[in-house]
């Protein structure tokens, strides 16, 4: 009984370690009919006179933010809308902001594993 307790053990240990592994490899396989262009990722600032300066960049990273600390109530807030939009300006990010009371929001992350639709950043 002992011995098969440290068999089992033993394989499922190995198991684990092999997947780790396995699961952060660098995937080096290649499609031969896709084909990536590289993006251009310049920024190039013109200044006509010393008093006006215009910014040509990158349109915004689209991105979303999924947390477990209230709701959607604060949004029309003067303090709010100010906030995020100069994080957005200031990241040059477009931020989609998903917001849940603590327990709704554990079931809303279930789902999201599952469907595989996850947010770019949420806690876990």
């Amino acid at each position: 009984m002992k011995k098969s307790k440290r068999i089992l053990a033993l394989t499922l240990a190995t198991m684990m370690t092999v997947s780790a592994f396995a699961g952060c490899s660098k995937d080096t396989t290649t499609d031969s009919t896709s084909t990536t262009t590289p993006q251009a990722t310049s920024t190039t600032t013109v200044a006509t006179d010393p008093t006006t300066t215009t910014t040509l960049s990158d349109p915004p990273t689209e991105m979303s933010i999924m947390l477990p600390y209230g709701d959607h109530a604060n949004d029309n807030l003067d303090l709010t809308i100010e906030f995020r939009k100069r994080l957005e300006e200031y990241t040059n990010t477009k931020i989609t902001w998903e917001l849940y009371s603590d327990i709704s929001y554990y079931e809303k992350l279930t789902l999201k594993y599952a469907s595989g639709e996850l947010t770019t950043v949420m806690v876990t």
